[in-house]
């Protein structure tokens, strides 16, 4: 098994730790390459929505994996970094938290982590950058009511002391080999889904994109864990699958 978090190359301020991480990849870094910074001025999760941080309180990382899955396969990728993440913060002390789909960490309805993972093309095949977020050591948001889904950290989670962004960053390297591991055997890719659905919020709203690729909203009832969709109840109480816009 690859072990994730070596080498491990820290930085004061990038744009972003995937974009780094994807030039690396390029160059054909090894798996398991480990890119962290302090701050980013172009943090970002999905659709391009800005992530923001304030220097030394968020652990920003991304990994390097080269998986042996083709491009049909990669959407399993932040199933298995998300659950990678939600074992890491759970082991810091916020036992609490939940999986929302498809890629956040939450803990009483606030966004404790974030996943985005994105692809490369490489001179030796598909590179995945696993991008994770964690807000580690920030005692307060002070604009939390303009954020779609309010933010919290481990320090407001746990209290004082609290973990520090090192440990935040170490605990995820130490699951996600596991996670990713389960992509090339079956029977442990059902049994981690089943525990990823388990592990989930349901009953919140949630709205996503239906087989035609239109939006569509309803409530959550259920992970499927042969595609990643969501099954949702419907305003007309169908359930029907949704997948990530």
């Amino acid at each position: 098994m690859t072990v994730f978090g070596s080498p491990h190359f820290d930085y004061a301020i990038v744009t972003s730790t995937n974009d780094l991480a994807r030039e690396w990849a390029k160059a054909n870094i090894t798996e398991g390459a480990l890119f962290t910074a302090s701050h980013q001025t172009s943090g970002r999760g999905r659709r391009g929505r800005a992530w923001e941080d304030i220097p030394g309180q968020s652990a920003m990382m991304t990994f390097v994996a080269r998986p042996a899955v083709d491009h049909a396969a990669v959407w399993k990728l932040p199933f298995a970094a998300s659950w990678a993440t939600l074992l890491a913060v759970r082991s810091l002390g916020a036992t609490g938290a939940m999986l929302k789909w498809p890629n956040d960490i939450v803990v009483d309805g606030k966004k404790l982590a974030g996943i985005l993972v994105e692809t490369a093309t490489t001179p030796i095949g598909l590179a995945a950058l696993i991008g994770i977020g964690i807000n580690v050591a920030q005692p307060e948001f002070a604009a939390a009511s303009e954020y779609i889904l309010p933010p919290t950290s481990l320090r407001m989670v746990v209290g004082d002391p609290h973990p520090s962004v090192p440990q935040a960053i170490a605990a995820v390297a130490s699951n996600l080999g596991g996670g990713l591991a389960a992509l090339d055997d079956p029977a442990a890719w059902t049994a981690m889904m089943a525990e990823w659905g388990a592990n989930m919020l349901l009953g919140v709203t949630q709205i996503g994109i239906d087989a035609a690729g239109q939006p569509l909203e309803g409530t959550i009832t259920a992970v499927r864990p042969s595609d990643g969709a969501a099954l949702i109840r419907t305003p007309t109480n169908e359930i029907v699958p949704i997948w990530p816009r």
